[in-house]
């Protein structure tokens, strides 16, 4: 009996936690709707663009909580994570360096599962990003299509769309891929009936079934050269050579602002599809082995991490409604010295230009480049 009550116990809790994580997100969300009216956002150009930082946070934030969820069931089912992993509790660096002793293979530590086959589902970016995030698109996502992260990426949107026009807020979701491109350099690998796909397992060829993992490499010939080429060049270099010529004080691995990240790395030739009109450079990272088959191929170094997400990481609601407050005072001191911020937005639509937004995501896939084959240098 005492047994039975502790599964059950153990049960409840499980459920709590991912009753709570939508719960949360949802009031926050509400917060930030509340914000906007309160402080009179839309006249603001400086606050407009904290505010949309802060969703596009928000977003980010809620997207690594469903996927370390989704990494802690399928490590229950198939025990997979490292002790280390474990200790992260979700504070993961969606990046080789960062994953590379997460996971253990036959009990040995052991890298990300990064998936090469030659009949990948997702071998370009775009591909795997409209799948994780978009809606309205009439692709099964059976289990996790009403995961936190993708019910409030469309209320974003939503909103946005509401107040500010529906170009306004097409751009945001832009920039809310761009982001992901930025600081998520390994994702999920998913299917219509899981998050995280899993390798086939078998006891009597002894494969463990493990978590599979997109690796994506940007591939432009013009702005890099892969770890094969002789000095290579990545995207790595990019963000350090953007962070050289922003002006910024302090070390290249400090914090950045959203609007100013995205800015910098424009100018370094990352452009932003749907925006910039750039062919899609970021592919599935392998290479070929000749007879064996490919082999993993991923973005070396850090990605850069996002200043709003850390300045406002474990705050309650007042204190996320203080960081609201200190925006203000930080607007109304732009005003006062007379500075008009280069990196405000100032495409603002009006509330009635709206469209259906099926008519949204085929018209991102054209100017995403779909159909048309990504530029990459040879790599074999």
């Amino acid at each position: 009996m005492l047994v039975g009550n502790l599964l059950m116990h153990a049960e409840y809790k499980r459920r709590w936690r991912a009753v709570k994580d939508l719960r949360d997100v949802f009031v926050r969300f509400n917060q930030a709707t509340g914000w906007y009216q309160q402080y009179d956002v839309q006249q603001h150009p400086w606050l407009l663009k904290k505010w949309l930082e802060y969703l596009h946070v928000l977003c980010l934030e809620q997207f690594d909580a469903d996927v370390w969820t989704t990494m802690l069931a399928a490590h229950k089912r198939r025990p997979e994570l490292s002790a280390a992993a474990l200790k992260q509790d979700g504070n993961v660096a969606f990046c080789y360096k960062g994953m590379k002793r997460m996971f253990t293979d036959e009990g040995v530590v052991a890298p990300p599962h990064i998936v090469t086959g030659n009949k990948m589902r997702f071998s370009k970016l775009d591909q795997l990003l409209d799948f994780l995030f978009l809606w309205d698109n009439n692709q099964e996502r059976q289990g996790w299509g009403a995961r936190p992260y993708r019910l409030i990426l469309q209320k974003s949107f939503e909103f946005i769309e509401s107040q500010l026009g529906y170009r306004r807020a097409s751009r945001w979701l832009d920039e809310f891929f761009y982001l992901v491109q930025l600081t998520h350099w390994m994702l999920p690998y998913p299917s219509n009936k899981s998050l995280i796909m899993s390798t086939k397992e078998s006891h009597s060829k002894g494969l463990q079934g493990r978590m599979m993992w997109f690796s994506a490499v940007f591939t432009d010939p013009s702005l890099v050269r892969l770890p094969f080429d002789e000095p290579p060049r990545t995207v790595y270099d990019l963000v350090y050579q953007a962070h050289r010529q922003s002006g910024r004080a302090g070390g290249h691995d400090q914090a950045w602002e959203t609007t100013a990240l995205m800015k910098a790395c424009r100018r370094q030739g990352l452009g932003i599809q749907g925006v910039d009109k750039t062919a899609e450079h970021w592919i599935a990272g392998r290479t070929s082995a000749g007879t064996k088959g490919f082999v993993p191929v991923w973005e070396r170094g850090m990605p850069p991490r996002l200043a709003m997400r850390e300045r406002i990481k474990g705050l309650s609601l007042d204190k996320l409604d203080g960081v609201m407050v200190a925006f203000t005072q930080e607007g109304s001191a732009v005003v006062v010295k007379g500075v008009q911020e280069e990196d405000c937005p100032v495409l603002v639509g009006r509330a009635t230009d709206s469209r259906h937004i099926p008519d949204f995501f085929g018209e991102g896939r054209e100017r995403r480049g779909e159909g048309k084959e990504a530029s990459s240098p040879q790599i074999n």
